[in-house]
C-alpha cells in the first residue's frame, strides 16, 4: 500500500512567495458561479479593482487553479464554515508553519461577517510564531 500524500488547505504560493517562505490561502476573484448555479462575489467592495485584477487573468484562468480556489471557497461558505475553521486551526499547527507567515487571498477577499470572524479566531488560535497578512478592501464588514 502507498501513503497517502498530505493535502494542505495552505499552499506554497508562487516563486518569489515560496523563496521567503511565504504560504498562500486564496479563493477564486470577483463574481463566481457556485456548483449549485447561484451567484457568489467574492470580492464585494472591489469596486474599480475588479476591473484590473491580476488574478482574473493568467494563470488564475487555468482550470486546474479555478477549480483548487473554487474548492477553497466551498470550505467557506455556510454550513461548511465551522469544518474549515476547525481544519485551519488544527493545520496551523504543523510545524511547516512555525517561523512563516501565511497570506490570505491572493485573489479573493472575506466575503462574509462570518468567514472574516472565522479567520480571526483561527489565527488567535495559531502558534505565537506563525505570522499572518492580507490585503483587503472589506473594511467593514
Amino acid at each position: 500500500m502507498f501513503p497517502v500524500a498530505q493535502t494542505w488547505l495552505v499552499r506554497q504560493g508562487n516563486s518569489d512567495l515560496r523563496r521567503h517562505g511565504i504560504f498562500t490561502w486564496t479563493l477564486p476573484a470577483w463574481v463566481v458561479t457556485l456548483p449549485s448555479g447561484t451567484s457568489m462575489n467574492v470580492c464585494p467592495s472591489a469596486g474599480i479593482c475588479a476591473q484590473l485584477c491580476f488574478a482574473r487573468q493568467g494563470t488564475y484562468r487555468f482550470s486546474n487553479v479555478r477549480a483548487a480556489h473554487m474548492g477553497d471557497l466551498l470550505l467557506t461558505v455556510d454550513d461548511a464554515l465551522p469544518r474549515f475553521e476547525e481544519m485551519m486551526s488544527e493545520e496551523l499547527q504543523h510545524r511547516r508553519y512555525r517561523g512563516r507567515f501565511v497570506r490570505l487571498h491572493d485573489a479573493g477577499d472575506f466575503h462574509s461577517r462570518a468567514y472574516l470572524k472565522a479567520w480571526l479566531r483561527i489565527m488567535d488560535s495559531a502558534p505565537e510564531d506563525v505570522s499572518f497578512y492580507c490585503y483587503t478592501k472589506e473594511v467593514c464588514l
